[in-house]
């Protein structure tokens, strides 16, 4: 989502729109949230004033299941936590066939105003 000011000066290339249709909306809000960076480290601890921002994807090992389990857990806390729209938040990594990213990310939600409570998924792209 664009600021204020970047709304008011017009279109900007290269920076998508934010659809209009509550699910379109909510992708674009994970999105953001999945290619969010943390602050670094000091040596007094880390510097993560709203604990908010996740690690690269780059630094996970391939076959390291504990790690991407870690890295799904602490996704699903920051979605329970800044996507207010959504509930019983499952983040699942599904194989894929690239070489080079051999799993995605989907997240599986409920929307907290639909009265169906039909789950939704949301996948993630990682090369962003």
């Amino acid at each position: 989502m664009r600021f204020l000011f970047e709304r008011l000066a017009g279109p900007v290339a290269g920076l998508a729109e934010v659809s209009a249709e509550p699910y379109g909306a909510i992708a674009d809000n994970l999105q953001c949230i999945v290619t969010s960076a943390r602050l670094p480290q000091t040596e007094e601890g880390e510097i993560d004033l709203l604990n908010f921002g996740m690690p690269s994807v780059t630094t996970l090992g391939r076959d390291a299941v504990s790690q991407r389990e870690r890295y799904q857990q602490r996704l699903s806390r920051l979605i329970e936590r800044y996507e207010p729209r959504l509930t019983h938040v499952r983040v699942e990594t599904a194989a894929d066939g690239n070489p080079m990213a051999p799993w995605r990310l989907v997240v599986v939600a409920r929307l907290r105003a639909d009265l169906e409570q039909e789950e939704r998924r949301f996948p993630i792209e990682l090369n962003r």
